[in-house]
């Protein structure tokens, strides 16, 4: 599996960190603060050590399904961060601060697994120009449209 981590495109390579890191850091706080989270809390936090640790493992195997889940959930997040974003005045400077952050992470991820080398990476494209855009890096007209 670690040459699969040397084949990882520098997209990849950050979304691989930061979701381990924050697969870590959320073990971390489960285990720094167990006696002050409830039990809701603690599950979320080690799930998303599982999930996570699960993300960066269908990276490095190249699974096009990983990718798909993780966008979906990137997007979902970003909705959802937008939403709450708009309550960014009424925080606390602290809150505001990690709200910005997590927004900044997940667009972050998005850019990771879109980029053209990680699609290249996933075998989403086969050349560095996807089909039927070759009229782009030319003087020629587009074909016609059918």
């Amino acid at each position: 599996m670690l040459s699969n981590y040397r084949q990882l495109p520098i997209p990849l390579r950050v979304v691989f960190w930061v979701t381990t890191i924050v697969g870590i850091l959320n073990l971390v706080f489960v285990l720094i603060m167990f006696n002050e989270t409830t039990n809701q809390d603690r599950v979320i936090f080690i799930g998303n050590f599982v999930i996570g640790t699960i993300f960066a493992i269908g990276i490095l195997r190249k699974s096009t399904v990983t990718r798909m889940v993780m966008l979906v959930i990137c997007w979902i997040g970003i909705i959802g961060s937008i939403g709450l974003a708009s309550s960014i005045p009424n925080l606390n400077l602290i809150d505001a601060f990690i709200e910005v952050f997590v927004i900044a992470i997940i667009i972050a991820e998005i850019w990771g697994l879109t980029a053209r080398s990680s699609k290249k990476y996933f075998g989403l494209i086969d050349n560095e120009i996807a089909p039927n855009t070759e009229h782009v890096r030319t003087t020629e007209k587009p074909p016609p449209l059918p």
